[in-house]
């Protein structure tokens, strides 16, 4: 497969091919490739003009190189559809606050690895929060807020309408969820069920009655599995009914 050399960060390079877009990250600088350039993918040439690791592989396009490595490297993540998000967050981040603080990746990188634990149906309190805008997020009252969820309040106030976060459930397992406010739709990420499944996707619709959920899975997740899932959906809304049938699993929330 051959590709065009599209962009170029530090020892980044972003390369467009008729499947889409690559990032390699090419090894030692001396001999890099330039802007424009048509490379050639080869496995194990060790007669190659160039080395290097594919690290992330997109079916669509993808932000600026900028934009892109400093998440790549904070949050550890090579999958497409979360970087592009993450990068339009940082978008609005930078917009509303004229910069991003020297401190930004990191934190989010914590965020998205780490995420917040799981809490009873209650905000920050108000004091908290006010001294959390103040300091701009750098401060926290230790043992009084959890550093990840005031970070996730602040991220979610400087970056709306889009609203990213990240959830610990338990056992290193996460539960992230993109949401886009102008929508009436959005997606929840899961990957608490158990290793057998991996992860799936709930896709949403929200209306003024009610809110839809939908499992995306080509798995057969048991009743057990599922319960799990109900309760833990129970942590954010007052009332939920499962209903399995038909191709999939509907949840009404």
């Amino acid at each position: 497969m051959n590709g065009v050399v599209v962009d170029i960060y530090k020892g980044y390079v972003k390369v467009h091919t008729p499947k889409g877009e690559k990032i390699l990250k090419i090894k030692g600088r001396k001999n890099f490739p330039e802007k424009g350039w048509i490379l050639e993918f080869k496995k194990d040439d060790p007669y190659a003009q160039f080395q290097g690791n594919v690290v992330v592989d997109s079916m669509v396009a993808l932000p600026p190189l900028n934009e892109v490595i400093p998440i790549v490297e904070a949050a550890k993540t090579s999958r497409p559809d979360d970087i592009i998000f993450l990068a339009e967050v940082t978008r609005n981040v930078y917009r509303r606050l004229g910069k991003l603080p020297g401190w930004y990746y990191k934190r989010l990188g914590e965020y998205y690895q780490q995420g917040e634990a799981f809490s009873e149906k209650h905000g920050i309190m108000s004091s908290s929060v006010a001294k959390l805008l103040k300091k701009e997020g750098i401060e926290f009252q230790k043992g009084k807020v959890d550093p990840n969820r005031a970070f996730g309040y602040w991220l979610r106030t400087f970056s709306s309408p889009l609203e990213f976060r990240s959830y610990n459930s338990g056992s290193g397992k996460r539960i992230r969820l993109y949401i886009r406010k102008t929508l009436s739709s959005f997606r929840i990420k899961v990957e608490y069920l158990s290793k057998e499944y991996g992860e799936i996707f709930l896709e949403g619709e929200i209306s003024k009655v009610d809110t839809k959920l939908k499992l995306v899975s080509d798995k057969i997740i048991d009743s057990e599995k599922i319960k799990v899932l109900e309760e833990n959906l129970k942590r954010f809304v007052s009332n939920v009914l499962i209903v399995q049938g038909g191709k999939g699993l509907g949840f009404y929330v």
